[in-house]
Order: C-alpha cells, then structure tokens, then sequence
C-alpha cells in the first residue's frame, strides 16, 4: 500500500519541478538550494514507494504514476494560488463582511451616512452592524470594530479617538417649572432621573466636573432604559431629568423644547472612539471603516474633536 503524503511542501516542489523540468530552475523559482529540491523529491518518491521521474544527466521525464500524482499536485497549487490571490485581493480593496458594533445612539446618527458610503465606495464589501450599549469582546465574538463614548477597559484593544461629546443634565421648562430648577448636582437626588442601563449596572451614580474635582451623586430613578431613544423621548415628554451627551439633544435646546442646568457642572467631555484589535497588518476593511467614521465625526457640527 502506498504511504501517504504527509507535506503538502513537497506537492508544491514537486510541481515546480515538473512544471521547469529542472531541478536548477526550480530551485531558483523557490529560493532555495538545487540539492534541498533534489533531497524533497527522493524523500517524496521514498514515502509514495514510487518513482515520480525519471532522471538522466540531459533530462528529466515524468514516469505514469508522476503523471498521476502530477495531476493533484496542480491542484493543490491552484488552490494555493487562488488562496494568495484571494488574501491580497482583500489588501487592495476593502471587502468582506464587516462585523461591527455601536453604542445605539451613535448607531442611530452614524450608520446612515457610513453605511450608505462604504457600500457604495466598495462593491465588494458587506456589513453586520449591531446596535447595544453592553460591552461586547471584539476578539472573542469576532468583531472587527466598535465606535463607543468613551474607551472600553480592554487595554488590547486599540482605541482612536474621532471625535468628543459634553455631558449636559436637561429636562423640559415645564418639568423645571413644577419640580424646581438643580443649582448644584446633590440636589438632583431629588428629582426623577432617567437612567441608562448596561449589564452589570448597580445604583445610579452620576459623575459631574467641578471647580473643586470629581462629584459622584446617587440620583434616584423612576425609569431605566438600554436605548438611548428611550431616554430622549421620555425627557422630551417631561418624565424626568436626562444626563446625556449634548449632540443628542442639540436640536431640542435651540428649540427650546429641552432645558439645560447645572452649566458649570457638566464641562467634561466624552471622547467618542473606535476601538479595534491590535493587528500588525490591519484590515483594509478595517481601515476603511476607521476613516470613514473619522471623516464622518469631523465634519459634523455635532461633535468636536
């Protein structure tokens, strides 16, 4: 019974070699020794029991089963070929399927333009978006990307900053008109705040920027939501006080719909990033994505960098 072949290597030598009828040119199209070439084809005959080729000091000739076993050997370098081809394909355009994950609002704003933009730039380039504010594990659920406010504590993860949005607390002037207007952010523990909820979230704490440093206040709750659409519909119908970044509700200040307090309390600023593997060669997909919410972040008057 033949042995079986155990190097997919000496395969592709052995094509080489088949396809130069020699073993000179061969070597020099592998970069390797003329006697490596010699000694992998003997090793391959002796493991196969057969002899391949026929050798004299003018030529070499397949034998019937090196006919035979050549057939397969060109298969294996066609799928090698095609596998290369394919890889640096992928280094010259963008494509693929992109998986990536936002926090909801910022899906809300970004996905539109970005989407609409990458499709269209790279015909060869497919996306898988998720939506959530829960921390997800890039590398573990196998994603590409994230776009998140604020850096995630995964210190493998590479984080660009793109952009930075202010915190603000609001509420409608009717809500400030029945309930009284904060003048510090202690007095909010008196008020109806609407929270966002993550997993692993305990008591609401919010975090203010003052002249003396960093002021924790536990606030009390009456509704809790994951969706930042949530939040913004229920400030906007008087249910309570918001804490959220100020491109969210940029439109219904000027409007005079939503109200803002505690001004001197809210300057700290939440660095909007994309956080993506520590990768020595970076996706060119990947790449594209970075860029485009970049572009996207930095044009918009919505956020400052």
């Amino acid at each position: 019974m033949i042995a079986s072949v155990d190097n997919s290597t000496d395969m592709l030598i052995f094509a080489r070699v088949v396809k130069t009828m020699s073993f000179t040119r061969a070597a020099q199209d592998l970069a390797v020794s003329r006697s490596v070439v010699s000694k992998r084809i003997t090793q391959l005959e002796n493991r196969l029991g057969v002899r391949l080729l026929n050798r004299t000091t003018r030529r070499l000739s397949l034998t019937e089963a090196g006919d035979i076993f050549y057939g397969y050997c060109r298969d294996v370098v066609t799928s090698v070929d095609d596998a290369t081809a394919a890889v640096k394909a992928m280094q010259s355009q963008p494509s693929g399927e992109l998986k990536i994950s936002m926090s909801l609002i910022l899906g809300q704003l970004l996905t539109p333009p970005i989407v609409q933009q990458l499709l269209a730039c790279y015909p060869a380039l497919s996306i898988n978006l998720e939506l959530t504010n829960d921390y997800v594990d890039l590398v573990g659920d196998g994603y590409d990307a994230a776009v998140r406010i604020g850096i995630l504590s995964d210190s493998s993860l590479v984080a660009r900053k793109v952009g930075g949005t202010r915190l603000i607390v609001c509420a409608t002037p009717t809500y400030f008109g029945a309930n009284g207007i904060p003048t510090s952010p202690e007095e909010l523990s008196e008020h109806d705040c609407i929270t966002l909820t993550t997993v692993g979230s305990g008591v609401p704490y919010w975090r203010f920027q003052g002249a003396n440093g960093t002021i924790s206040v536990r606030i009390s709750s009456r509704m809790q939501t994951n969706s930042d659409a949530a939040i913004h519909e229920a400030v906007l119908a008087g249910h309570g006080v918001a804490y959220v970044p100020e491109f969210m509700v940029s439109a219904d200040i000027a409007a005079g719909r939503l109200q803002v307090v505690l001004p001197g309390h809210t300057k700290q600023e939440r660095g909007i990033y994309v956080l993506y593997p520590n990768q020595k060669n970076l996706p060119l997909k990947v790449r594209a994505f970075v860029d485009f919410v970049a572009d996207n972040i930095g044009r918009s008057e919505l956020f400052s960098s």
